[in-house]
């Protein structure tokens, strides 16, 4: 990543969205590039909304007309939460290499907007997660098969139930993935929107 570029003066009438953007996004280090991109659509879409408003000094209240328009546009529900999510990232980001300097009135829109910035609410999908009897059963029922695959598969069903991870994550597990650390062995595996491996 390229070192974060930083100005002596930031005009308050005049803002560059793209510099502080791209600062920001510079600055997010560890993060797959899908993540960072769905940061840059999710400030490139407020930027434009108050491009089109003609909003040159945004205030919190700003914050909810602007998820008014995500709803009217019919953005789903993911999308909205995803911008309003990109949107407190930076201006959170902006309240530290920027403080003290002219575009504090900006950085203050993120003190005033952050505990106010509401997330649409989610259908909430509950999973029915199978009794400890029927884990039990299943975990029996590989152990007693004693082939290659039914040792794979119990080793699926454990990294599921008692690791937390996805079901991506344990199919793109591989061999070179488990490494050896003293008298114990550790799996890493990429979690979902990371770029760096942890281990269990």
């Amino acid at each position: 990543m390229n070192e974060i570029v930083k100005r002596n003066e930031v005009q308050t009438e005049c803002i560059d969205w793209a510099f502080f953007r791209d600062n920001f996004l510079r600055s997010q280090t560890g993060l797959a590039y899908k993540t960072i991109l769905a940061y840059r659509t999710g400030i490139n879409c407020f930027t434009r909304w108050i491009g089109k408003q003609d909003i040159s000094r945004p205030l919190p209240d700003d914050l909810y007309d602007y998820q008014d328009y995500l709803q009217k546009e019919n953005y789903s529900l993911f999308t909205q939460n995803l911008y309003m999510i990109s949107l407190k990232k930076f201006f959170s980001y902006l309240d530290k290499p920027y403080e003290g300097q002219a575009f504090q009135a900006y950085v203050d829109i993120y003190k005033a907007a952050n505990p106010q910035i509401r997330r649409p609410e989610r259908k909430k999908h509950h999973r029915e997660m199978p009794a400890e009897t029927e884990v039990q059963k299943l975990r029996e029922s590989l152990q007693e098969q004693g082939t290659q695959k039914s040792r794979r598969d119990l080793l699926m069903v454990d990294l599921a139930l008692y690791c937390g991870l996805r079901v991506n994550e344990i199919a793109n597990v591989r061999v070179e993935d488990i490494r050896q650390d003293g008298d114990t062995f550790k799996l890493y595996v990429l979690r979902k929107g990371r770029t760096s491996r942890n281990y269990y």
